[in-house]
């Protein structure tokens, strides 16, 4: 198991399984999709489009049609979300970790490289991902995405914070 592109905690991803659901599919010939991005699954997650869309640049349609269209998928907009979002499931013990900080006072932060399908999904299926935190600075809604620093200088200046007086995780 691993977590997100981008070293996310909250949520983990599977990566592998989002190739799983499309093995006895006569279109998605795995094997050459693995040979296409150098046997890495995760390599998908490097394409041009999916950039574009945790910038939002593009939208959730323009994206499946490319991704369907680069992996070689003949099946409906609505099986590939489900089987890119399926993947995704919050870290329980992170949550737990997240819940007491806060507790605690602290003022939480969640940087993150996501999509909007992504972030509605999990919004609707686990909103206690979302739940702790005082600022969301997700990629899709501010146009950067990790690493440029601006991830994480726009949240400190929204909360009137010096980067000493932070701790990333």
């Amino acid at each position: 198991k691993t977590s997100d592109r981008d070293g996310s905690i909250i949520l983990t991803a599977d990566v592998a399984e989002h190739f799983v659901g499309w093995e006895s599919i006569p279109s998605a010939n795995i094997l050459n999709l693995s040979k296409k991005w150098a046997h890495e699954p995760e390599d998908f997650f490097k394409l041009e489009h999916v950039g574009k869309s945790d910038l939002g640049i593009i939208n959730t349609a323009e994206f499946v049609s490319e991704s369907k269209r680069v992996l070689g998928l003949d099946v409906s907009n609505s099986y590939f979300l489900f089987e890119y979002t399926n993947i995704m499931k919050p870290d329980d013990k992170m949550l737990a970790i997240v819940k007491a900080l806060k507790r605690n006072g602290l003022k939480l932060v969640m940087v993150s490289n996501m999509n909007t399908y992504h972030y509605q999904y999990v919004s609707l299926v686990y909103p206690e991902v979302f739940k702790y935190f005082d600022y969301l600075m997700l990629s899709f809604q501010h146009g950067i995405k990790k690493p440029n620093p601006e991830m994480w200088i726009r949240p400190m200046k929204f909360l009137g914070l010096k980067a000493e007086e932070c701790l990333f995780v």
